[in-house]
């Protein structure tokens, strides 16, 4: 088993996993992360791979063994950041980050819908 899984809303899960190692880049409040087939690692997502699209999206790092993640659905992230009104995509940087643009596979994210609201997306290109 490559962590446990603790579900306390309809929305949401906990992961534990021992040192997961991962971070929030920059002043992103939301990361992409997929999980690595071969050790079962929680790595961030990077647009070029197909293999390292996201699974789901970090909206917590709680502590060093936990996460708190999200597929999909309304997010209240206060004062997010992002640009209102547009589609982020999973960026091509391979740190689990969104940009205003799309990245090499199109991965969308979520519709920033207003200062405080994302809607996460839960899709893949084909």
């Amino acid at each position: 088993m490559f962590a446990s899984v603790t579900k306390p809303s309809n929305t949401e899960a906990i992961i534990t996993k021992v040192a997961h190692g991962l971070t929030i880049p920059g002043t992103n409040k939301l990361m992409a992360i997929y999980i690595d087939n071969a050790t079962g690692d929680l790595l961030p997502s990077d647009s070029r791979d197909a293999n390292k699209q996201k699974i789901v999206f970090v909206t917590e790092i709680i502590d060093v063994d936990n996460i708190r993640i999200r597929t999909t659905g309304l997010l209240v992230s206060t004062a997010h950041g992002y640009s209102v009104g547009i589609y982020h995509y999973v960026s091509d940087a391979g740190d689990g980050g969104f940009l205003s643009v799309p990245g090499t596979l199109n991965d969308i994210g979520f519709l920033a819908f207003d200062v405080n609201t994302l809607i996460l997306i839960d899709n893949r290109e084909l």
